[in-house]
């Protein structure tokens, strides 16, 4: 399956990219972006690896994986392919996670 990145998603990598790399340099960063790059690429090949996540207020079922560390990879998928809807902190509050994915 094909792999596609929402726009919320990319944000969200690119901001952790931008922390990482003020905080602790630009090879520790790419080291986290791409691990949680290659995780998306592996959703790819095994669309049903992550957890479904419980009753979100959404019509559509979402599923979730570490990516690296405490970041997880939200993501949805239908016939086209898996649809990476954003990458979370998991130390953040866990009601903005269910706002997010209830809209």
């Amino acid at each position: 399956m094909v792999v596609y990145w929402e726009s919320e998603a990319l944000d969200n990598l690119k901001d952790i990219f931008l922390y990482h790399r003020k905080n602790a340099g630009t090879r520790i960063a790419r080291k986290i972006r791409d691990e949680i790059k290659l995780t998306a690429d592996k959703l790819g090949r095994f669309p049903s690896l992550g957890m479904i996540v419980e009753e979100t207020g959404s019509h559509i079922t979402y599923r979730s994986i570490l990516a690296y560390k405490h970041y997880k990879l939200y993501y949805h998928t239908n016939n086209t392919g898996v649809f990476i809807s954003a990458v979370w902190d998991t130390r953040q509050d866990p009601l903005k996670l269910e706002q997010f994915l209830e809209q």
